[in-house]
Protein backbone atom coordinates (compact mmCIF):
# COMPACT_ATOMS: atom_id res chain seq x y z
CA UNK A 1 0.00 0.00 0.00
CA UNK A 2 1.26 3.40 -0.91
CA UNK A 3 1.24 6.21 1.56
CA UNK A 4 -1.57 8.21 -0.41
CA UNK A 5 -3.22 4.75 -0.36
CA UNK A 6 -3.17 4.48 3.62
CA UNK A 7 -3.98 8.51 3.85
CA UNK A 8 -7.21 7.65 1.90
CA UNK A 9 -7.80 3.83 3.92
CA UNK A 10 -7.27 5.43 7.25
CA UNK A 11 -9.05 8.81 6.83
CA UNK A 12 -12.48 6.29 6.90
CA UNK A 13 -13.45 4.58 9.91
CA UNK A 14 -12.51 1.45 10.39
CA UNK A 15 -15.63 0.43 12.73
CA UNK A 16 -15.85 -2.76 15.07
CA UNK A 17 -18.94 -3.81 16.76
CA UNK A 18 -18.43 -6.19 19.30
CA UNK A 19 -21.25 -9.21 20.74
CA UNK A 20 -22.10 -8.38 24.46
CA UNK A 21 -20.06 -11.39 25.67
CA UNK A 22 -17.00 -9.59 24.07
CA UNK A 23 -17.82 -6.41 26.16
CA UNK A 24 -18.16 -8.37 28.87
CA UNK A 25 -14.94 -10.54 28.55
CA UNK A 26 -13.58 -6.54 28.39
CA UNK A 27 -15.18 -6.35 31.85
CA UNK A 28 -13.76 -9.54 33.47
CA UNK A 29 -10.17 -9.06 32.02
CA UNK A 30 -8.34 -6.23 33.86
CA UNK A 31 -5.68 -6.20 31.13
CA UNK A 32 -8.41 -6.09 28.13
CA UNK A 33 -10.00 -2.99 30.12
CA UNK A 34 -6.75 -1.38 30.60
CA UNK A 35 -5.49 -1.70 26.88
CA UNK A 36 -8.68 -1.51 24.76
CA UNK A 37 -8.50 2.14 24.65
CA UNK A 38 -4.97 1.88 23.18
CA UNK A 39 -5.60 -0.71 21.39
CA UNK A 40 -8.30 1.01 19.31
CA UNK A 41 -6.54 4.48 18.62
CA UNK A 42 -2.96 2.54 17.65
CA UNK A 43 -5.19 0.82 15.08
CA UNK A 44 -7.34 3.60 14.13
CA UNK A 45 -10.30 1.76 15.33
CA UNK A 46 -13.78 2.98 16.12
CA UNK A 47 -15.81 0.89 18.33
CA UNK A 48 -19.44 0.56 17.35
CA UNK A 49 -22.07 0.69 20.80
CA UNK A 50 -25.43 1.10 20.44
CA UNK A 51 -28.65 0.57 22.65
CA UNK A 52 -29.07 -3.00 22.06
CA UNK A 53 -25.62 -3.74 23.08
CA UNK A 54 -26.52 -1.78 26.06
CA UNK A 55 -29.44 -3.43 26.86
CA UNK A 56 -28.28 -7.30 26.39
CA UNK A 57 -25.86 -5.72 28.73
CA UNK A 58 -27.86 -4.82 31.34
CA UNK A 59 -28.71 -8.49 32.81
CA UNK A 60 -25.30 -9.23 33.46
CA UNK A 61 -24.24 -5.82 34.55
CA UNK A 62 -27.07 -6.00 37.00
CA UNK A 63 -25.40 -9.04 38.90
CA UNK A 64 -22.59 -7.44 39.37
CA UNK A 65 -21.46 -4.44 41.67
CA UNK A 66 -21.47 -0.98 41.00
CA UNK A 67 -17.95 -0.78 40.52
CA UNK A 68 -18.39 -3.02 37.57
CA UNK A 69 -20.69 -1.16 35.79
CA UNK A 70 -18.77 2.20 35.83
CA UNK A 71 -15.53 0.88 34.96
CA UNK A 72 -16.90 -0.82 32.38
CA UNK A 73 -18.93 1.97 31.06
CA UNK A 74 -15.73 4.07 31.84
CA UNK A 75 -13.73 1.78 29.29
CA UNK A 76 -16.00 2.23 26.68
CA UNK A 77 -16.54 6.19 26.74
CA UNK A 78 -12.88 6.06 26.87
CA UNK A 79 -12.39 4.36 23.72
CA UNK A 80 -12.66 5.66 20.03
CA UNK A 81 -16.64 5.20 19.92
CA UNK A 82 -19.54 5.76 18.16
CA UNK A 83 -23.41 4.83 18.18
CA UNK A 84 -25.75 2.97 15.86
CA UNK A 85 -29.04 4.26 15.58
CA UNK A 86 -30.91 0.91 14.34
CA UNK A 87 -34.61 2.07 15.53
CA UNK A 88 -35.04 4.50 11.87
CA UNK A 89 -32.52 2.40 9.67
CA UNK A 90 -34.96 0.15 7.82
CA UNK A 91 -37.38 3.93 6.89
CA UNK A 92 -34.11 5.82 6.19
CA UNK A 93 -32.67 2.91 3.35
CA UNK A 94 -36.22 2.69 2.37
CA UNK A 95 -36.66 6.09 1.89
CA UNK A 96 -33.08 6.68 0.08
CA UNK A 97 -33.77 3.96 -1.98
CA UNK A 98 -37.28 5.24 -3.05
CA UNK A 99 -36.30 8.70 -3.70
CA UNK A 100 -32.96 7.38 -6.10
CA UNK A 101 -35.80 5.09 -8.07
CA UNK A 102 -37.76 7.97 -8.75
CA UNK A 103 -35.21 10.76 -9.44
CA UNK A 104 -33.47 8.25 -11.28
CA UNK A 105 -29.70 9.26 -9.77
CA UNK A 106 -27.24 7.48 -7.72
CA UNK A 107 -28.56 5.74 -4.35
CA UNK A 108 -27.04 7.20 -0.77
CA UNK A 109 -26.93 5.02 1.37
CA UNK A 110 -28.47 6.72 5.10
CA UNK A 111 -25.34 6.55 7.89
CA UNK A 112 -26.32 5.36 10.60
CA UNK A 113 -24.15 6.51 13.63
CA UNK A 114 -24.55 8.77 15.75
CA UNK A 115 -21.79 10.49 18.37
CA UNK A 116 -24.23 9.75 21.84
CA UNK A 117 -25.99 6.78 23.31
CA UNK A 118 -28.54 9.48 23.67
CA UNK A 119 -29.37 10.26 19.83
CA UNK A 120 -29.75 6.52 19.31
CA UNK A 121 -33.70 7.29 19.44
CA UNK A 122 -34.49 4.44 22.26
CA UNK A 123 -35.25 7.51 25.05
CA UNK A 124 -37.74 10.55 24.90
CA UNK A 125 -36.73 14.24 24.53
CA UNK A 126 -37.46 15.07 27.99
CA UNK A 127 -34.74 11.71 29.00
CA UNK A 128 -32.50 13.07 27.26
CA UNK A 129 -31.92 16.64 28.28
CA UNK A 130 -31.93 15.07 31.64
CA UNK A 131 -29.23 13.16 30.67
CA UNK A 132 -27.35 15.71 28.69
CA UNK A 133 -23.63 16.17 29.98
CA UNK A 134 -23.65 12.94 32.06
CA UNK A 135 -20.78 10.33 31.69
CA UNK A 136 -22.13 6.60 29.76
CA UNK A 137 -21.78 5.02 33.48
CA UNK A 138 -24.16 7.51 35.15
CA UNK A 139 -26.87 7.02 32.15
CA UNK A 140 -26.55 2.80 32.33
CA UNK A 141 -26.35 2.66 36.24
CA UNK A 142 -29.50 4.67 36.72
CA UNK A 143 -30.80 1.93 33.84
CA UNK A 144 -29.71 -1.14 35.86
CA UNK A 145 -30.85 0.17 39.30
CA UNK A 146 -34.39 1.80 38.06
CA UNK A 147 -35.09 -1.09 36.05
CA UNK A 148 -34.67 -3.33 39.67
CA UNK A 149 -37.74 -1.40 40.86
CA UNK A 150 -40.29 -1.39 37.99
CA UNK A 151 -42.17 -4.26 36.11
CA UNK A 152 -41.24 -4.70 32.52
CA UNK A 153 -44.00 -4.58 30.36
CA UNK A 154 -44.54 -7.47 27.92
CA UNK A 155 -43.11 -6.74 24.35
CA UNK A 156 -41.93 -8.68 21.16
CA UNK A 157 -39.04 -10.44 22.71
CA UNK A 158 -40.74 -11.62 25.32
CA UNK A 159 -43.40 -13.18 22.44
CA UNK A 160 -41.01 -14.17 19.78
CA UNK A 161 -40.11 -17.75 20.87
CA UNK A 162 -44.47 -17.73 19.99
CA UNK A 163 -44.12 -15.98 17.55
CA UNK A 164 -41.32 -18.25 15.38
CA UNK A 165 -43.70 -21.34 16.57
CA UNK A 166 -47.05 -20.18 14.84
CA UNK A 167 -44.67 -19.11 11.49
CA UNK A 168 -43.00 -22.65 11.44
CA UNK A 169 -46.54 -24.01 11.97
CA UNK A 170 -47.44 -22.34 8.81
CA UNK A 171 -44.73 -23.14 6.83
CA UNK A 172 -44.70 -26.90 7.61
CA UNK A 173 -47.82 -27.25 5.52
CA UNK A 174 -46.32 -25.01 2.30
CA UNK A 175 -44.49 -26.86 -0.44
CA UNK A 176 -41.05 -25.40 -2.23
CA UNK A 177 -43.02 -22.80 -4.24
CA UNK A 178 -45.86 -22.09 -2.01
CA UNK A 179 -43.25 -21.45 0.30
CA UNK A 180 -41.07 -19.19 -1.83
CA UNK A 181 -44.21 -17.48 -3.17
CA UNK A 182 -45.54 -16.87 0.64
CA UNK A 183 -41.99 -15.10 1.16
CA UNK A 184 -41.94 -13.13 -1.65
CA UNK A 185 -45.52 -11.64 -0.18
CA UNK A 186 -44.47 -11.31 3.09
CA UNK A 187 -41.63 -9.70 1.96
CA UNK A 188 -43.56 -7.00 0.22
CA UNK A 189 -45.97 -6.52 3.18
CA UNK A 190 -43.21 -6.18 5.32
CA UNK A 191 -41.58 -3.23 2.58
CA UNK A 192 -45.10 -1.48 2.68
CA UNK A 193 -45.68 -1.44 6.33
CA UNK A 194 -42.08 0.77 6.06
CA UNK A 195 -42.76 3.13 3.30
CA UNK A 196 -46.48 3.21 2.99
CA UNK A 197 -48.81 1.95 0.90
CA UNK A 198 -49.08 5.45 -1.19
CA UNK A 199 -45.50 4.88 -2.05
CA UNK A 200 -45.05 1.15 -2.49
CA UNK A 201 -45.81 0.23 -6.09
CA UNK A 202 -44.96 -2.86 -7.13
CA UNK A 203 -41.67 -1.82 -9.48
CA UNK A 204 -40.51 0.02 -6.43
CA UNK A 205 -41.13 -3.93 -4.53
CA UNK A 206 -39.46 -5.41 -7.15
CA UNK A 207 -36.60 -3.25 -7.16
CA UNK A 208 -36.42 -3.80 -3.30
CA UNK A 209 -36.15 -7.46 -4.12
CA UNK A 210 -33.76 -7.46 -7.16
CA UNK A 211 -31.35 -4.79 -5.14
CA UNK A 212 -30.54 -6.34 -1.98
CA UNK A 213 -27.91 -3.86 -1.62
CA UNK A 214 -30.41 -0.40 -1.62
CA UNK A 215 -31.84 -1.70 1.60
CA UNK A 216 -28.95 -3.97 3.47
CA UNK A 217 -29.83 -3.67 6.86
CA UNK A 218 -33.66 -4.00 6.02
CA UNK A 219 -33.10 -6.94 3.92
CA UNK A 220 -30.55 -8.91 6.32
CA UNK A 221 -33.64 -8.28 9.16
CA UNK A 222 -35.87 -9.80 7.01
CA UNK A 223 -33.93 -12.85 5.95
CA UNK A 224 -32.71 -13.76 9.30
CA UNK A 225 -35.96 -13.67 10.52
CA UNK A 226 -37.09 -15.98 7.97
CA UNK A 227 -34.10 -18.69 7.86
CA UNK A 228 -34.56 -18.97 11.43
CA UNK A 229 -38.26 -19.72 11.46
CA UNK A 230 -37.11 -22.60 8.73
CA UNK A 231 -34.35 -23.90 11.13
CA UNK A 232 -36.51 -26.51 12.96
CA UNK A 233 -33.77 -27.35 14.69
CA UNK A 234 -32.89 -24.20 16.85
CA UNK A 235 -35.16 -22.93 19.28
CA UNK A 236 -36.28 -18.99 19.41
CA UNK A 237 -35.35 -17.22 22.41
CA UNK A 238 -36.01 -13.74 23.38
CA UNK A 239 -32.47 -13.11 23.37
CA UNK A 240 -32.86 -13.55 19.70
CA UNK A 241 -34.67 -10.29 18.85
CA UNK A 242 -31.67 -8.22 20.18
CA UNK A 243 -29.51 -10.32 17.89
CA UNK A 244 -31.48 -10.09 14.79
CA UNK A 245 -31.21 -6.25 15.36
CA UNK A 246 -27.99 -6.53 15.54
CA UNK A 247 -27.38 -7.97 12.30
CA UNK A 248 -28.68 -4.99 10.67
CA UNK A 249 -24.90 -2.91 11.17
CA UNK A 250 -23.26 -5.83 9.25
CA UNK A 251 -22.97 -3.56 5.86
CA UNK A 252 -22.17 -0.53 8.02
CA UNK A 253 -19.24 -2.15 9.94
CA UNK A 254 -15.88 -3.45 9.20
CA UNK A 255 -15.81 -5.94 11.79
CA UNK A 256 -18.65 -7.96 14.06
CA UNK A 257 -18.59 -10.96 15.92
CA UNK A 258 -21.10 -13.37 17.06
CA UNK A 259 -21.42 -16.27 18.86
CA UNK A 260 -21.81 -19.98 17.40
CA UNK A 261 -25.21 -20.09 16.55
CA UNK A 262 -25.39 -16.66 15.04
CA UNK A 263 -22.66 -16.77 13.25
CA UNK A 264 -24.03 -20.08 11.63
CA UNK A 265 -26.63 -17.86 11.01
CA UNK A 266 -24.80 -15.65 8.91
CA UNK A 267 -22.59 -17.84 7.48
CA UNK A 268 -26.19 -19.21 5.46
CA UNK A 269 -26.97 -15.89 4.96
CA UNK A 270 -23.91 -15.22 3.12
CA UNK A 271 -24.43 -18.17 0.98
CA UNK A 272 -28.35 -17.60 0.57
CA UNK A 273 -29.12 -17.64 -2.74
CA UNK A 274 -29.58 -14.00 -3.94
CA UNK A 275 -27.88 -12.55 -0.91
CA UNK A 276 -24.50 -13.51 -1.89
CA UNK A 277 -23.22 -11.03 -4.02
CA UNK A 278 -24.01 -8.21 -1.59
CA UNK A 279 -21.34 -5.62 -1.13
CA UNK A 280 -20.22 -5.99 2.59
CA UNK A 281 -20.06 -9.68 2.51
CA UNK A 282 -16.52 -8.84 0.36
CA UNK A 283 -15.25 -6.40 3.23
CA UNK A 284 -16.71 -6.83 6.58
CA UNK A 285 -14.84 -9.62 8.70
CA UNK A 286 -17.25 -11.77 10.86
CA UNK A 287 -15.51 -13.21 13.97
CA UNK A 288 -16.17 -15.71 17.04
CA UNK A 289 -14.05 -14.06 19.65
CA UNK A 290 -12.74 -11.18 20.59
CA UNK A 291 -9.32 -12.87 20.50
CA UNK A 292 -9.75 -12.81 16.79
CA UNK A 293 -10.55 -8.85 16.68
CA UNK A 294 -7.28 -8.04 19.26
CA UNK A 295 -4.83 -9.87 16.58
CA UNK A 296 -7.13 -8.08 13.66
CA UNK A 297 -6.45 -5.05 15.04
CA UNK A 298 -2.63 -5.66 16.04
CA UNK A 299 -2.01 -6.41 12.97
CA UNK A 300 -3.62 -3.18 11.16
CA UNK A 301 -1.38 -1.10 13.61
CA UNK A 302 1.68 -2.74 12.98
CA UNK A 303 0.90 -2.23 9.06
CA UNK A 304 0.08 1.30 9.35
CA UNK A 305 3.14 2.12 11.41
CA UNK A 306 5.11 0.22 8.73
CA UNK A 307 3.89 2.46 6.11
CA UNK A 308 3.94 5.40 7.77
CA UNK A 309 6.75 7.56 6.36
CA UNK A 310 9.54 8.46 8.56
CA UNK A 311 10.24 11.79 9.96
CA UNK A 312 11.39 14.43 8.02
CA UNK A 313 10.31 12.86 4.76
Amino acid sequence: MTTDELAVASSQPFRVYLDSKDIIEVDRDRKITESLPEVFVNARATLVLSSTLIDELLEPLRRREGGSVTRLMNTLEATPHCWLRTVDLEQSELRSASEAVSAKCTLMRPVPFRSSYLETGFVDDKTRHHYLGKPLAAIVWDQVYGERNTVPTPNLADRFPEVVKADRQIIATLSENDYRRKLRQKFDQAMRSIVGDARSNQALLDFFWMHPDACPATRLNFEAYHTLVRDTQTSASVNDVNDLTRFMAVPYVDVFTADGAKWDLLRKLRTRPGLTEMEHWNRVKVFRSLHEVFVLLEEKTRRLADNLPTQGE
